[in-house]
């Protein structure tokens, strides 16, 4: 061979029969002492085999480690024992008698300085003679089938072993398996009772809910048959106050204005002298649901003049009451007017009048499709009135009319065919409009 091969680190293939075998033995030995972190990916798994089968299943694993990774290597290398306590190099002459397969394997696990020449020198020494080679090839099978003999009764041994553990673990597997199932069907028939327990509060439970509600549903139509019964008592008994209270205040105001007739004419004294009906008294116009009116700011200028002659006649007479039908008179005086200058025209004419003949005026628009009254100005004596909400004007005049006590002096100003003849039959006095409009004519002239 060379005299120096260490530029070729990897000599397995030179290496002796013996040795590789020795070397693959110390390998398998040190699997198992060297910690799972350091070995070699490739031979973790193995770690947990025996010696013997790590030899035989992990050979061509353990080889390519002892040729690749030198870590690995020194691990295997503390397998070998080093009677000199030297390298092979630096043995006294009795190492030489040393095991030459012990030499090679440890100098191809430690690889000293000049490791490959002594590993050339030391492979020389093992190779037998040409008579020899054959008795040795014959021992050395003879050998390894002994080995392997030993080696398959271990695993035959080792593999009844591990049949019987493995046997011993099935039965206590089907045993758990055994309390398992028993356990499953304890657990399943207590889950089922459970289940049907379950159910029956359910089902209690849905019961005892119909129940209150049928019983919530009854108290509630109770309740509220109750509340309408009480309702409709409550609004009875307003309406019999409203009803008594009016019926008290009509009889008092006629009452009062009978006594203002009889002291009037008592005391002698003239229709010039006769008093209007002070502001703090209620007149029976005061009883008859009307919508009030709201105010102008401004003031009134006065406007004098004479009435026509007929219509000043009758309202000259004492507590005559002049009952005026708003649009119907302003429409037949000035009808191209707007509403608002309409209204404002008459109850200023209106105030006049009633100034000079102390007579009780009452006007009433028809307010029934009005969201708000509007507002008109104030004019004293006359009393401005628009109808509610879905009631006409002249609903209002015919209440007005019936409202008044029998012997008074009532007249309606009113050119409505229909109203006249309501006004009559109640008793009242109807005036065409023109009268009306000439009255308020004259007195501004």
């Amino acid at each position: 061979m060379a005299a120096d091969r260490d530029d070729q680190p990897n000599r397995w293939a030179d290496l002796p029969a013996p040795v590789r075998s020795r070397l693959l033995a110390l390998a398998a030995e040190a699997l198992g002492q060297v910690p799972s972190d350091q070995l070699p990916a490739q031979l973790r798994r193995f770690a947990r085999f025996t010696p013997h089968k790590r030899a035989r299943l992990a050979a061509t694993a353990l080889r390519a480690a002892l040729e690749e990774d030198a870590v690995f290597r020194l691990h295997v290398a503390e397998q070998v024992p080093d009677p000199a306590g030297a390298a092979p190099a630096e043995a006294p002459t009795g190492a030489a008698q040393l095991d030459p397969v012990a030499q090679l394997a440890e100098l191809f696990l430690r690889r000293p300085t000049g490791w490959n020449r002594q590993l050339d020198e030391l492979a020389s020494r093992l190779e037998p003679e040409p008579d020899e080679a054959a008795s040795a090839v014959a021992g050395a099978e003879a050998a390894e089938i002994t080995r392997l003999t030993d080696r398959l009764h271990a695993e035959r041994s080792q593999a009844r072993a591990e049949r019987a553990a493995a046997r011993a673990e099935v039965a206590e597997l089907k045993a758990a398996n055994v309390r398992l199932r028993r356990t499953l069907k304890s657990t399943r028939d207590r889950l089922a009772a459970a289940e049907a327990e379950r159910d029956q509060l359910r089902a209690d439970l849905d019961a005892a809910a119909g129940d209150r509600q049928h019983r919530d549903a009854a108290h509630a139509a109770a309740t509220r048959r109750l509340k309408a019964r009480l309702d409709d008592a409550l609004a009875a008994n307003e309406a019999e106050r409203r009803s008594a209270r009016a019926g008290r205040d009509a009889h008092n105001a006629r009452l009062r204005l009978l006594l203002e007739t009889i002291r009037s004419a008592a005391a002698g004294l003239g229709q010039e002298l006769a008093l209007p009906a002070s502001d703090a008294d209620v007149a029976p116009a005061d009883t008859v649901e009307m919508r009030t009116v709201g105010t102008s700011a401004r003031s009134m200028a006065d406007v004098g003049g004479d009435a026509a002659r007929l219509l000043g006649e009758m309202i000259a007479l004492p507590h005559s009451h002049l009952i005026v039908d708003g649009y119907n008179v302003t429409k037949t005086a000035w009808p191209v007017l707007p509403l608002a200058d309409q209204r404002r025209r008459l109850v200023t004419g209106l105030g006049a009048v009633a100034r000079r003949a102390r007579v009780e005026i009452t006007c009433v628009f028809d307010g029934a499709d009005l969201l708000s009254v509007p507002t008109v100005p104030i004019a004293r004596g006359v009393r401005v009135r628009f109808s509610p909400a879905g009631v006409t004007a002249d609903d209002v005049i015919r209440a007005l009319v019936d409202a008044e006590p029998a012997g008074r002096v009532v007249l309606v100003a009113t050119s409505d065919a229909e109203i006249v003849a309501d006004v009559r039959r109640a008793g009242a006095t109807a005036v065409p409009a023109e009268a009306l409009v000439q009255l308020l004519t004259h007195g501004r002239s």
